[in-house]
């Protein structure tokens, strides 16, 4: 992250947004923000995406603790700032540098995961920063987002307690496919 930029609503995010809404008006845009300047990250954000997204992650601040309390601060002042109209999603850290820094043990990802939820976030995405195969990553990278969506979808799951009512949205493609 030596971009100057870095962090910073850029010039180039602004246009390939307009482009996008041009070319594909029905089109959704997500908006991952990374680094982070202050509420009006916000603001600026939810004029050009549908959809945005923090990553903060553990790794980065010291360890799981740290990075839990970072995730909470960052989705309550999107929620703050956002309301409930504009849908926001966590991107919890699973794996940043095989072989330099742990993985996130399954327990921690399954704490990442329910930090979103409970602050509010409407998705996961789940961040790694390495193909799987690499012999640097731990063979139980994904027991964690595994762990947490039987918890929360198996047959006694708790999204019917956590999560507000979902409906199904179908986004056609150019093709006139339905892309999912």
């Amino acid at each position: 992250h030596e971009d100057d930029g870095y962090g910073k609503p850029r010039l180039y995010s602004h246009l390939v947004n307009l482009e996008v809404r041009k070319n594909a008006p029905n089109r959704p845009c997500f908006m991952l923000l990374m680094g982070y300047l202050g509420n009006d990250t916000w603001k600026m954000a939810a004029e050009e995406a549908d959809i945005l997204a923090v990553d903060a992650y553990p790794s980065d601040v010291g360890g799981i603790e740290k990075g839990l309390a970072l995730q909470a601060e960052r989705l309550t002042e999107m929620r703050a700032v956002l309301g409930r109209d504009k849908p926001y999603v966590l991107v919890p850290e699973l794996i940043q540098d095989p072989g330099k820094l742990k993985p996130m043990t399954p327990v921690e990802s399954v704490a990442e995961c329910y930090m979103g939820i409970i602050q509010g976030a409407r998705g996961i995405l789940f961040f790694r920063n390495y193909h799987p195969a690499d012999p640097a990553c731990s063979r139980n990278l994904w027991d964690g987002p595994k762990r947490f969506s039987r918890e929360l979808f198996g047959p006694d799951g708790l999204a019917k307690l956590l999560l507000p009512p979902s409906k199904a949205v179908d986004i056609v493609g150019e093709a006139g496919i339905v892309k999912c």
